[in-house]
């Protein structure tokens, strides 16, 4: 769900990236930039297509507009539309050295369409999709690719808890849309580092930290903290036992999620330390 998530923001930057591969007139496999020893200012028109497909992601109604200055091509003003929502950005190549650098930012973009897109089956995820991605590659070195960006999703259902869990706390389902989560994080080292993340339900907290590789390594480590606002209800009695079972099933439930964002596994690690 947290990779699913990154993945999202991710994946709706492939807009500008597909603009500046296809537009700037580049193979997309060159390794080495093509040398250059002209510069100028040049405005382009309106470019406008009605269907862009780029690394599995379908948009549609894509709008940019080439600015060539000095030895930078851009493509300013990208628009689109994807997965019920809004995909905007930009993208500077510089002709010289072939580096990319590329801002995009996302709205309203559906989870659940986006996970089916990549062949997931579960329609009880879904959320409503927003942030922003700011990133740099050097020219046919994706693996060099550095970076930040955030995520936040709302009106959600995204809690997918082991069963300990769910024997405490009932069964999360009941809450359908009440999710949200946010995520902030880096790109550096052939990996998305997560900087700040966390999940918000009516049924628990989960602080999320770790790391997702390049090559689809996973390493999240999950702190859940319960609300128990049922048995906080009760005079007297609330106050002292809804914060003791919440620090004792927070610390039985921390799990570490590894193996492959394709077949991740969870792990529980009631020992695992909050730093």
């Amino acid at each position: 769900m947290r990779v699913a998530a990154a993945s999202t923001a991710f994946g709706a930057s492939a807009l500008v990236f597909a603009l500046a591969f296809a537009l700037s007139g580049r193979a997309a496999g060159a390794d080495t930039p093509v040398p250059a020893t002209y510069s100028g200012l040049i405005n382009g028109e309106i470019l406008h297509a009605n269907t862009l497909e780029f690394a599995g992601l379908a948009f549609r109604d894509v709008v940019t507009v080439p600015l060539f200055a000095g030895r930078t091509l851009s493509f300013t003003d990208c628009h689109a539309t994807a997965y019920g929502g809004t995909v905007i950005g930009r993208v500077d190549v510089d002709v010289d050295t072939g580096l990319y650098h590329c801002h995009c930012e996302v709205a309203n973009i559906d989870l659940g369409n986006i996970l089916r897109e990549f062949g997931g089956n579960n329609s009880n995820v879904g959320g409503v999709v927003s942030g922003w991605i700011d990133i740099t590659i050097p020219a046919g070195k994706s693996d060099q690719m550095v970076g930040r960006g955030e995520v936040n999703i709302e009106r959600g259902s995204l809690v997918q808890l082991p069963l300990l869990a769910n024997l405490l706390i009932g069964d999360p389902s009941s809450h359908k849309g009440q999710d949200s989560a946010m995520a902030r994080f880096e790109f550096h080292d052939s990996q998305i580092q997560l900087m700040v993340a966390r999940l918000n339900s009516p049924a628990a907290r989960i602080a999320i930290k770790g790391s997702i590789g390049f090559d689809g390594d996973l390493r999240l480590y999950l702190i859940p903290k319960f609300k128990f606002d049922l048995i906080d209800q009760f005079p007297g009695l609330g106050p002292i036992v809804a914060p003791v079972l919440s620090s004792v099933t927070s610390r039985v439930a921390r799990a570490l999620v590894r193996g492959q964002v394709t077949k991740p596994v969870m792990v529980i690690n009631p020992f695992m330390k909050d730093d």
